[in-house]
């Protein structure tokens, strides 16, 4: 009979140090008892456990109702006529069963990127050593050593054609790169790790048949050493163990930066990932001596057991000691361990900073960083992105019970009044708290007070070109920052709410008392009370919301973000039709049904009744399959497009969620056929970033700060770099190198498709705002615009200063002699907190007066000109009409035309011909008495 002292182990100990203690056998029998003892690493009861790793081969099966190891056929799209890989391009929306979430080795899994299924588009890569071919992908984000990695693969012959190989007959050469220094997205030169001749523990047949040959999943096994590198590069190069020229095709995977690298191919560049399980954690932290024995009847055996922590970072750790033994009874003996490690405990207050301070002035806040109750020090490291703020001390250590002052120092040198918002972060070597976030919100002041007249009157010759100064004032105490937009109708706000705003408000009212309120009940309820809100005529149950402003709404706005009323995505409407509002556009809404993430947005019927549409996807990346863009989407908007309409889709991850890993696009595919696009590759980068408005494009001129949007933080921007099939697609925005959004005129149909997503430009850390950004697509959309320019389009103005804006007049939009009055608007957004945003009428018509040719100005030679033909016997201007500038505009050229010129040159009169309705505008307002006259100043 066995017998165990302790029956279990808990065990407290530090990181990076080891424990010894014992455990005692005792045989209480009479006979000699012979054990052997082993170590199995586990997961604690109740915890999710090691998941079984083919778990996929059952989902596959099921979803697919033949057996994953049925009889395959080579599939016709398989390139075959190069040694450097297959390749299988489809359709992202091909129907078929898909691999399992999450396949890795329970707790210990460090990094995953799961193989892509036969239906879906795939690659294998060519890597081995005989063949001069080397595969490289890279890996980011590890906070623990690396033990293991293990890959999936097809074993493959090349001989003119494709063969299938003995994976059996495979070794392999491991190794592990740092990034390159300045580029880490370059190829890896520097060696940081090395396993040659690696022989798997296990090949496994997952089942699963590309153009006929078997997938294998190579399980590697516990590397010899661990490698401690936290991110970089892993190649794995094959070698033939005996006889034979069997190579590894490396499988592509689904998830990943699209990007990995071939060595010694013509075209190295390989727009796929590759598909691989690192493991890592703290390898054999529990040790036992000796391991097997022999204990004497009535007898015991000590036997050491050894804790060594010294490579483990944090947590708790388990693991059996299991003892196979000749006692009777069951034969096995299982004593359980848990070793938990002492660390530091982060705390923090406050938990968030709030500054209030005025222009030019050095602020300091505190943070109290603290180690209560904590058994080790605190090691804690502090990072923020903002010029503006730095913390003292950045990185230090807090001793257990201790406390630190970090003083927060904002620096409002550079900064003018307005809200800024940034957020510093914390890491520590709490293994509950690794990386804390600190928002820091900071109100800067005194406040500006914007001052510019509401109205501006022009009378423009036809034909000329001239520019005319408009004075903008700042009456305030804080430096005046403003952005200008041209607008061919006033914002929503000076005429009031429209019935779009209106249905919003009651469809929000109507999904906060129920979240899981139907679009077909919604209708009903909220439709009794809004008449505004009226069935789709299409086949799907979205709402249409109806502008009802008394002009006919040329842009349809489609809501497909997947979150109002109480759908799993983020709300991003507002900043939507928050920029559409600010240029005055009237527009119609329609909310894609939210019960049902893959249903379809509005029909062809439905698009064809405007003249653009905006349809936009939030952050929503496939999580329900298709929930970005249907094909019935796709169908309805290429017909729609072939029709002559015009589009604006934002749409962050619909690539990633339809075509996913699109390294290329073809003809018969919508990204192809409609947006000139021949490629894609997803998610280059990750904010905060820089986005540059590329010249002759929309945002010409414009750039952006771009942070994520949402309220969950794990949700990044991740735009794809995308590449057209010519230049007949313009690049809109330049972001390190890498173009994520542009624009396409097709001839019939203009489009601009943007995988920055909208809602992440930020307005009030850039100097372009969206809703010029806005203004500039709708005009290249829509055409026609207003009939001139504005510089500059953003400044600044001193406190109690002024400066001039300079309206530069297109005199071709004009006809002589016409009797018409065109208005436009200037849309001035400031951080002005009472007038944030201010509309100035600009009012234009075709002016006369001028009739001394050819100099395109009204001036002195104008009035001696109109003298000498009333009083001399002159030639008369040509037409005649153009002489009769006086607002009775009688017909005749009269001595009233003469004195009409004067006053307009002299008294600071309306523009010949003023229009009996228009009136002088009022002058600007004065400045505080109390001040010196201020002088007139370029603008910033």
């Amino acid at each position: 009979m066995l017998r165990v002292k302790p029956e279990s182990f808990i065990v407290d100990m530090f990181p990076g140090t080891t424990k010894d203690s014992l455990m005692t056998l005792v045989n209480d029998g009479d006979g000699t008892l012979s054990w052997e003892i082993s170590i199995e690493y586990t997961t604690p009861a109740g915890a999710p456990g090691e998941p079984d790793v083919y778990d996929f081969l059952k989902e596959y099966e099921a979803k697919s109702g033949v057996a994953p190891s049925g009889a395959g056929s080579v599939d016709p799209l398989v390139d075959m006529s190069s040694p450097m890989g297959l390749t299988r391009s489809v359709p992202g929306d091909a129907a078929g069963p898909s691999l399992s979430p999450l396949i890795g080795k329970g707790d210990d899994t460090l990094f995953v990127q799961l193989p892509h299924d036969p239906d879906e588009s795939w690659s294998f890569g060519t890597t081995d050593q005989g063949a001069g071919y080397k595969m490289y992908e890279n890996f980011w984000g590890l906070t623990e050593r690396i033990t293991e990695i293990d890959f999936w693969g097809l074993a493959m012959v090349y001989s003119g054609g494709w063969f299938g190989g003995d994976p059996y007959n495979l070794v392999f050469d491991i190794t592990f790169y740092s990034d390159p220094p300045g580029d880490p997205s370059m190829p890896p030169n520097e060696v940081f790790c090395t396993y040659t001749d690696v022989v798997p523990s296990q090949i496994i047949a997952t089942g699963l048949l590309y153009s006929g040959f078997m997938m294998y999943f190579f399980d590697m096994g516990e590397l010899d050493s661990p490698c401690e590198l936290a991110e970089g590069w892993v190649s794995i190069q094959s070698k033939s163990a005996g006889e034979g020229f069997d190579w590894l095709l490396w499988a592509s995977a689904k998830t990943g930066d699209v990007y990995s690298y071939q060595e010694g191919s013509s075209t190295p560049d390989s727009p796929y990932d590759r598909a691989m399980i690192i493991t890592g954690g703290g390898g054999d932290w529990l040790t036992v001596s000796p391991e097997s024995g022999l204990t004497s009847p009535h007898d015991s055996t000590d036997v050491d057991v050894t804790f060594d922590a010294t490579a483990l970072e944090g947590g708790t750790w388990f693991a059996d000691i299991i003892i196979d033994h000749n006692a009777p009874g069951k034969g096995q003996t299982i004593v359980p361990v848990r070793l938990h490690l002492l660390g530091a405990n982060f705390s923090m207050t406050p938990e968030s900073l709030v500054v209030d301070m005025l222009e030019g002035e050095m602020v300091d806040e505190h943070l109290y960083l603290s180690n209560p109750g904590g058994e080790g020090d605190l090691i804690f490291s502090m990072t923020d992105p903002a010029d503006w703020l730095s913390e003292h001390p950045d990185a230090g250590a807090v001793m257990p019970d201790g406390e630190e002052d970090v003083i927060v120092r904002v620096d409002g040198t550079n900064m003018i009044s307005g809200h800024y918002y940034t957020e510093i972060t914390i890491n520590t070597n709490d293994f509950d708290n690794l990386e804390v976030i600190v928002p820091v919100h900071v109100n800067v002041g005194p406040d500006p007070d914007i001052d510019v007249d509401p109205a501006y009157a022009a009378g423009v010759v036809p034909g000329c070109q001239y520019s005319v100064p408009m004075m903008i004032g700042n009456q305030g105490g804080g430096t005046l920052a403003f952005n200008v937009a041209v607008a061919q109708a006033p914002p929503m706000f000076t005429t009031g709410r429209t019935g779009v705003h209106d249905a919003l408000e009651a469809l929000r009212q109507a999904g906060s008392g129920n979240p899981d309120i139907t679009s077909e009940a919604a209708y009903r309820t909220v439709g009794a009370e809004r008449s505004t809100i009226q069935r789709s005529s299409g086949v799907s149950d979205g709402l249409l919301l109806m502008a009802n402003t008394g002009q006919t709404a040329d842009i349809l706005l489609v809501d497909d973000d997947g979150g109002l009323p109480g759908g799993t995505y983020f709300d991003v409407e507002l900043i939507y039709t928050a920029a559409l509002d600010a240029g005055g556009y009237v527009y119609d809404y329609y909310v894609v049904d939210w019960t049902d993430p893959t249903s379809d947005g509005p029909d062809l019927t439905t698009l064809q009744a405007y003249q653009a549409v905006i349809w936009f996807c939030g952050e929503t990346w496939g999580y329900y399959g298709l929930d970005v863009l249907t094909p019935n989407d796709e169908a309805n908007l290429g017909a729609y497009l072939s029709g002559g309409g015009n589009l604006f889709l934002s749409a962050q991850d619909w690539l990633y969620a339809s075509y996913p890993s699109a390294g290329s696009f073809s003809p018969g595919q919508f990204p192809y056929d409609y947006l000139h696009l021949s490629g894609a590759f997803q998610d280059f980068g990750n904010d905060p970033f820089t986005a540059v408005g590329l010249a002759g494009s929309v945002a010409e001129g414009m750039q952006f700060e771009c942070l994520r949007f949402t309220d969950n933080p794990d949700v990044p921007l991740w735009p794809d770099a995308l590449a057209t099939q010519s230049s007949a697609a313009v690049n809109v925005f330049d972001v390190g190198g890498d173009v994520p959004t542009i624009q396409y005129d097709s001839g019939t149909w203009r489009v601009v498709f943007t995988t920055l997503a909208f809602p992440g430009l930020v307005d009030g850390a850039s100097r372009s705002t969206k809703a010029e950004l806005m203004a500039s697509i709708m005009d290249w959309l829509l055409g026609a615009g207003c009939p001139f320019t504005v510089t500059p389009e953003s400044g600044l103005v001193d406190p109690e200063s002024y400066g001039f804006l300079t309206l530069t007049f297109d005199g071709d939009a004009f006809a002589e002699c016409a009797d018409e009055t065109l208005s436009c608007y200037l849309v001035i957004t400031s951080n002005d907190p009472d007038e944030p945003q201010v509309t100035v009428e600009v009012s234009m018509w075709p002016g006369r007066g001028d009739v001394f040719d050819p100099f395109c100005l009204i001036e002195l030679g104008d009035v001696v000109y109109l003298i000498n033909y009333i009083l001399k016997g002159g030639p008369a201007p040509d037409p005649l009409c153009m002489g009769d500038c006086d607002p009775s505009h009688d017909g005749v050229v009269d001595l009233a035309d003469i004195v009409y010129l004067l006053g307009f040159l002299y008294e600071g009169g309306m523009p010949p011909l003023a229009t009996p309705e228009k009136h002088e505008p009022a002058t600007i307002k004065q400045l505080s008495p109390q001040a010196p006259a201020p002088t007139p100043r370029k603008l910033k």
